[in-house]
């Protein structure tokens, strides 16, 4: 099984959503005598989580240029859905955070001076879902509760059509919470609209003029429904934007911020187009085994190398201006890529952009991905008209994929394919950098072996091995014109000569175990004596795309006299026991 780097990368992905927040640090603390101190620092703070939800929201659709709303203070809005007085900061269980304090969007646009012409429905729609016992506590997460069908709820219908004719907007948000203790599903309500809530979106769509969608979720959603649903004319991932979340959001529909987020998902067209959507949480009937199909193929990796139709491409994120990019140059050798990318602000409003920079890696013995995400970096606020030169760099040595068989990251030989553009699906060839030979990059070593070939592990315990995901007959993304870019493309030869690669070899280390007469040693291989040696073989349980493997190492026990049954923490530390 080959796997490309992952940490690294990973790491470059999940960061995207709010790339270069800007120049702000997180202060550091030092003892004060102000009284005020404490209220200043949380002000601070709240300030810096204000502004990353700014710049970590995503602009999906503006049809017509709906948005941005007007920022004049008494401007009138009509707001709906629950999301509205039940946003959601962030997620459940050890995803969730505590907070003196989180700005819903109904009091974003409150504390903003705007005039919510429904606010009477709006408060009636809140008292509700908590009558019925909304955002009460239900284990690590919180009771839901959908709201009603507005065309079936007394009265309501005409305090949405009294909204409409105090204003043309009407802003719907769509809430969603899951995490520890609240997996997801793929049915109505998480993944796919509720019920209620489409019905109440044809009926918004019906009425205004303007209906913009705010989705505050904390995972991809289906989002077939704005192009089935007539009057729909824009949408933006909020995401869960913490404490301070209302008020940011304000702040992008209005354009005081223009939006200037990338996704950190590829959004599929349905659900079923993800390789891993069988066996997602209970939809194989089992919440005990999840199995990663994916492999190597995570995300974009997989849609962009099989050709799978997107709704919103990895990287994407839209702007109430326009950009345009250009590559100024591409440098590289054994041990950094460079590329120089000029974006400039050609619409009329200022704004930020993102430029991404991919790599393609030249077919071989080692699967790939169509391309992997190298680097990238977000543009200073530009004025209309204005241009800035971005740098990013990332190591050579990120485009090796990982060869199971020699434990170590190679470069095959042939060309590497440079790409720069803003979203996955959006990217042009900026160069060439050419390997003569396969090269390693980092030198590792295995530890573990399948189960299947380990003669210490019984056979009722092997568990089959699972064939990995591969590229064969796989038709990847291309666009017009790619194929003249990359013949005309510079090429850079890259030289590894003396190139030393990093070498981390380790053996299975050897355990000591420390026990007593009172020891519970249900789970000791050796006998409970000291001095005693026993060989482990323990099973480490692969996913769905690769074997079990076991690790095998010694464990030598050393005992000591004493009863320790009842030792606590308190009493190690005050009178601890001579193994300490």
């Amino acid at each position: 099984m080959n796997h490309s780097k992952k940490w690294s990368k990973k790491a470059i992905s999940m960061a995207l959503v709010a790339a270069m927040v800007g120049t702000s640090v997180m202060p550091t603390f030092a003892a004060s005598t102000d009284p005020n101190a404490s209220a200043k620092r949380e002000a601070t703070n709240a300030a810096i989580s204000q502004k990353a939800a700014t710049q970590g929201m995503v602009l999906l659709e503006n049809e017509n240029n709906s948005l941005p709303i007007s920022k004049e203070k008494g401007t009138k809005v009509a707001l709906f859905g629950q999301g509205v007085y039940n946003t959601i900061k962030g997620g459940t269980g050890s995803g969730a955070v505590n907070q003196r304090d989180n700005v819903t969007v109904q009091q974003g646009f409150e504390n903003a001076g705007y005039d919510i012409v429904d606010i009477d429905f709006v408060n009636q729609m809140h008292e509700r879902w908590m009558a019925e016992g909304g955002g009460t506590s239900q284990g690590w997460s919180s009771k839901w509760v959908n709201e009603p069908v507005y065309e079936d709820y007394d009265g309501a219908v005409e305090k949405i059509q009294a909204a409409a004719a105090q204003t043309d907007t009407a802003i719907y948000v769509i809430a969603r919470n899951s995490g520890e203790g609240a997996d997801r599903s793929a049915g109505k309500g998480d993944y796919l609209l509720s019920d209620d809530e489409e019905a109440n979106l044809k009926l918004l769509g019906q009425t205004f003029d303007n209906v913009v969608v705010v989705l505050n979720v904390g995972g991809v959603i289906d989002t077939k429904f704005f192009n089935e649903i007539e009057g729909l004319d824009s949408m933006l991932l909020m995401s869960q934007a913490g404490m301070t979340g209302g008020d940011a959001l304000v702040e992008v529909l209005n354009g005081t911020v223009n939006p200037s987020g990338k996704l950190t998902d590829t959004w599929p067209v349905n659900f079923s187009d993800n390789p891993s959507s069988a066996g997602f949480a209970n939809q194989d009937g089992n919440t005990a085994q999840e199995l990663y199909n994916d492999d190597i193929f995570v995300g974009y990796r997989y849609y962009d190398t099989f050709g799978k139709d997107v709704s919103y491409a990895f990287g994407y994120g839209g702007s109430y201006t326009t950009f345009a990019m250009s590559t100024k140059s591409v440098k590289a050798d054994k041990d950094k890529v460079t590329v120089q990318v000029k974006v400039k602000n050609t619409g009329s409003v200022s704004g930020k952009e993102v430029a991404e920079v991919y790599f393609s890696a030249p077919d071989g013995d080692l699967d790939k991905p169509y391309q992997e995400l190298a680097g990238y970096a977000k543009t200073d606020e530009l004025a209309p008209g204005e241009s800035q030169i971005l740098t990013i760099s990332f190591d050579t040595s990120e485009m090796g994929s990982y060869d199971t068989a020699k434990a170590a990251y190679v470069m095959e030989d042939g060309d590497y394919i440079i790409r720069v553009g803003n979203s996955s699906r959006n990217t042009h060839v900026a160069g060439k950098i050419s390997v003569a030979e396969d090269t390693i990059t980092e030198q590792y070593s295995n530890l573990m072996v399948p189960v299947k070939d380990n003669p210490n592990v019984a056979d009722d315990e092997k568990y089959p091995t699972l064939e990995p995901m591969t590229t064969e007959g796989a038709t990847p993304i291309t666009y017009d014109g790619e194929a003249d870019e990359i013949a005309a493309a510079s090429t850079i030869a890259v030289d590894f000569t003396g190139y030393k690669a990093p070498e981390i070899i380790k053996e299975n280390e050897d355990v000591d175990v420390y026990v007593s007469n009172t020891t519970q040693t249900e789970y000791l291989i050796a006998e409970n004596k000291d001095g005693a040696t026993g060989e482990i073989s323990r099973v480490e349980k692969g996913n769905a795309n690769s074997s079990d493997y076991t690790v095998t190492y010694n464990e030598h026990v050393k005992k000591f006299d004493g009863d320790f049954s009842k030792a606590t923490l308190m009493d190690a530390v005050i009178s601890p026991p001579p193994f300490l």
